[in-house]
C-alpha cells in the first residue's frame, strides 16, 4: 500500500493495553518515585514531610538498587524544574521540557551521569505506558528500496536516512511516494519516541541526507524535501505584506529618526537631534509590531495605508489593548517603547493638530511603565544563584575552563585518558575560546552587548604599556556607547593574558574574518563582526552548558556590581563608575535591592547573636518549672 497509515494508529491497533498503562491521569513525578522519610522526619514523626511509597516501590521483579537509581532518575528532574516533584506531571511532552531546558552542571551531575538518568526516565516512560518504544522493524526492506539502500556507501553519514527508509517500508510507502507530509508524521514517529528533544534537528539531517543522495546515489528519486519548520515566534508582518504606501510612510519616518533629511545645524525637521541606528532599529521594530497587534486586532490591512491610521484614537486603543492582553494584562518595557514610538510619530511625523494630539497623548500615557525602584524580580532570582559556592566558583572559573577545552578540541586531545580523541577542529575551537574570552571580559570590564560584539583590536584595545607586548587599556568613544559617556578600562593582567591566549591560539582559525581588526569576527565575511544576538545566545548556553547557572549578558553588569557591594557595601560611587550610570538615581535602584540582602544577613546576625545571650536565662526558666511540677 502507497498510502502512509499514521503511526499512532496502527501501534493503537495491534498494542495490548498493559496493567501499568491503565493507571489514572494525571500522575505526577512524586507518585512514580515516591519520598523516603529521612532521619529528621522519623524523629519528629507526623510534624515532618511522610514518607510516600512510589510506583517504582512496587516492583519487585527490579533489584533494590535498580529500583534506588530510577527513583534518583526521577528526583533529578525536580531539581532541573526547581519545583518538587508532586507538581510534575509525569508525562513525555513534559518531561522532555524540563530536560532540554537544562544541563547537566545545573543539575549538578557529569555528563554521563545525565545520559544514564535520562535513559532510565525513557525506561519509566515505556514501562508505565506512557511512551512508546522505538525499535527498529524487523521486516524485509520493500523491493523498491532494496537497490537504493545497497547502491548508498557505508559512511555514517547516511545512518538516519537508513532509520528513515526502514521506517517508510514498514508502512509502505515506496521511494517514489516519500513526501513533505511523510517527513512530517516521521518527525511526529520520533516526539513519541525520544524524551531528548532531538526530533527537529535529526528531520532536518534526514531532509538533507535525503537532497544528497538526489544527486549522489544512483536511481535515488529526483524530488527533493524540506524540513518541516519550527513555529515562529515573530508576529510582526513581513514589510511585503503591507501595502505600497505604509511602506514608503515607514521609510520617511526611518528617515525622519535618523537624521537624513537634516539640511544644517538649525534646519532639523521636529526632531532636534537624529537617534543611533540602534535606537532607530529599536523604534522601527516597536512600529511593526503596533501594526501587527492592529492587524490580528482584525483590521484589514490594506486599510493601513499610512501611520496616521494607528493614530486614531479607535485603532490605538485596540492595538494597545490587544498588546496589553498578550502581555498577561501587564505594562512592561515593550509596551512602553511602543507608546514611546507612537508619541514620537504623532509629535514629529504625523504631526497632530493639537486638539487630537492631546487625547493620543493621554492614552500613550496608560502604557508607560511605571518607574523602577529595584532591581526586577527576574535578575535578582538570577543573582541568587550566585550564593551557592558552588555555582559561584564554576561561574568565576568559566573562562579558563572554556579556553582548556577549546585547547583540546584545537589540538585533538582527549578529555580523559583512554578515551578516543575526536580529529582537530580548530575552527569550533575558536568560536568556543571567543565565547571564553568574552566572558572574561564582561567579568573585568562589564560592557553592553553592543559595545562587546563591536571590539576592535587596536581601535578599542590598546598596547599603551612601555613594552608594547601586550593589551593595556579598553577605550571606546562616546558615540560608540548608549549614554555617550567614553569608556577608559585599565586591563587587568588576567584579561591581558586571556586576550594574548586567543589572538594567538585561536583566532587565526576564526575563517575569513581572521584578517580584519574586528575582535569577534563574523563567520562568513571579512567586513562584519559577529553579530550581537549570536554572541549573545552563545555565552548564554555556554554559561548553562558547563556552569549549571541560568544568565544573560545584561546580568554580567547586576553580577559585577553586586560583588563589589559585597566588599564594600558603601561603594555606591563605584558602582556608578563600573556600570557606567549617568545618574546615581539609577545606581540607587541596584544599591537598594543589593542593601537588602546585607541587612536580611545583619538581621540574623543579630538574632543568633541574641538567643545565645539569653539561652542560659531560658534554660534556668525550664529547669525551675520543671522543679516546680515534681513538688506538686
Amino acid at each position: 500500500m502507497n498510502k502512509m497509515t499514521p503511526p499512532a494508529a496502527m501501534i493503537a491497533a495491534n498494542a495490548k493495553p498493559s496493567a501499568a498503562s491503565r493507571i489514572a491521569p494525571p500522575l505526577s513525578a512524586l507518585a512514580v518515585a515516591g519520598r523516603k522519610a529521612t532521619r529528621a522526619c522519623k524523629r519528629i514523626g507526623k510534624a515532618g514531610l511522610p514518607a510516600i511509597p512510589g510506583l517504582i516501590d512496587s516492583w519487585d521483579d527490579l533489584t533494590p538498587s535498580r529500583r534506588r537509581d530510577l527513583r534518583t532518575a526521577v528526583t533529578m528532574l525536580g531539581r532541573a524544574a526547581g519545583t518538587d516533584l508532586g507538581a510534575i506531571p509525569f508525562t513525555v511532552d513534559n518531561v522532555r521540557a524540563i530536560l532540554s531546558a537544562t544541563t547537566p552542571a545545573a543539575c549538578g551531575v557529569s555528563d554521563t551521569t545525565f545520559k544514564a538518568y535520562r535513559g532510565w526516565i525513557a525506561y519509566l516512560l515505556k514501562r508505565l505506558g506512557l511512551m512508546e518504544e522505538r525499535r527498529r522493524s524487523a521486516a524485509d526492506l520493500l523491493p523498491s528500496w532494496e537497490p537504493l539502500i545497497a547502491a548508498m556507501s557505508d559512511d555514517k553519514g547516511w545512518i538516519r536516512l537508513r532509520a528513515f527508509v526502514r521506517y517508510c517500508s514498514a508502512h509502505g510507502i515506496v521511494p517514489a511516494a516519500v513526501s513533505d507530509a511523510t517527513v512530517g508524521c516521521y518527525r511526529e514517529h520520533l516526539r513519541q519516541r525520544d524524551i531528548r528533544g532531538t526530533a527537529h534537528a535529526t528531520i532536518r539531517r534526514v531532509v538533507s541526507a535525503w537532497n544528497k543522495a538526489t544527486a549522489t546515489v544512483q536511481g535515488w528519486p529526483a524530488h527533493r524535501l524540506s524540513a518541516p519548520l519550527v513555529e515562529p515566534r515573530q508576529y510582526s508582518l513581513p514589510l511585503e505584506a503591507l501595502p505600497a504606501s505604509l511602506r514608503a510612510d515607514i521609510e520617511a519616518f526611518r528617515q525622519r529618526l535618523s537624521g537624513a533629511n537634516r539640511k544644517g545645524l538649525f534646519q532639523h525637521d521636529g526632531l532636534r537631534r537624529p537617534l543611533r541606528p540602534r535606537s532607530v532599529q529599536t523604534r522601527m521594530v516597536a512600529l511593526r509590531l503596533a501594526i501587527a497587534g492592529l492587524v490580528h486586532s482584525g483590521f484589514p490591512v490594506e486599510r493601513i495605508t499610512a501611520l496616521a491610521v494607528l493614530l486614531e484614537r479607535d485603532n490605538l486603543q485596540t492595538l494597545l489593548n490587544w498588546h496589553h492582553q498578550r502581555g498577561g494584562g501587564k505594562v512592561g518595557a515593550q509596551l512602553g517603547i511602543m507608546g514611546a514610538t507612537l508619541a514620537i510619530l504623532a509629535r514629529h511625523h504625523v504631526k497632530l493638530p493639537t486638539d487630537r494630539l492631546g487625547p493620543v497623548l493621554e492614552d500613550l500615557k496608560e502604557v508607560r511603565p511605571p518607574k523602577q525602584r529595584f532591581m526586577t524580580a527576574k535578575n535578582e532570582r538570577r543573582l541568587s544563584q550566585f550564593s551557592d559556592p558552588d555555582n559561584l566558583g564554576a561561574f568565576l572559573h568559566l573562562p579558563n575552563t572554556l579556553f582548556s577545552l577549546a585547547e583540546r578540541i584545537r589540538d585533538g586531545t582527549p578529555e580523559h585518558p583512554g578515551v578516543e580523541a575526536r580529529p582537530p577542529c580548530p575552527r569550533e575551537a575558536a568560536w568556543l575560546a571567543a565565547i571564553a574570552l568574552a566572558i572574561e571580559l564582561e567579568f573585568c570590564c562589564p560592557l553592553r552587548l553592543s559595545n562587546l560584539a563591536s571590539l576592535r583590536m587596536g581601535q578599542h584595545l590598546l598596547r599603551l604599556g612601555r613594552d608594547r607586548e601586550k593589551v593595556t587599556h579598553l577605550m571606546i568613544a562616546g558615540e560608540e556607547t548608549k549614554n555617550s559617556d567614553p569608556i577608559r578600562w585599565p586591563v587587568s593582567a588576567a584579561l591581558a593574558r586571556a586576550l594574548d591566549r586567543y589572538v594567538t591560539g585561536f583566532r587565526p582559525h576564526s575563517g575569513p574574518g581572521s584578517s580584519s581588526d574586528w575582535l569577534f569576527p563574523h563567520r562568513d565575511r571579512a567586513d562584519a563582526h559577529r553579530d550581537p544576538g549570536g554572541l549573545a545566545k552563545a555565552i548564554v548556553d555556554a554559561v548553562h552548558r558547563h556552569a549549571g547557572a541560568k544568565v544573560n549578558v545584561h546580568l554580567f553588569r547586576a553580577f559585577c556590581g553586586s560583588l563589589v557591594l559585597e566588599e564594600t557595601p558603601e561603594a555606591i560611587g563605584d558602582l556608578q563608575l563600573l556600570l557606567g550610570h549617568r545618574t546615581m538615581e539609577v545606581s540607587m535602584i541596584f544599591y537598594r535591592s543589593r542593601k537588602t540582602d546585607r541587612a536580611a544577613e545583619r538581621l540574623a546576625g543579630i538574632i543568633e547573636r541574641r538567643r545565645k545571650e539569653t539561652r542560659a536565662l531560658v534554660l534556668g526558666k525550664q529547669v525551675r518549672s520543671r522543679i516546680r511540677r515534681r513538688k506538686t
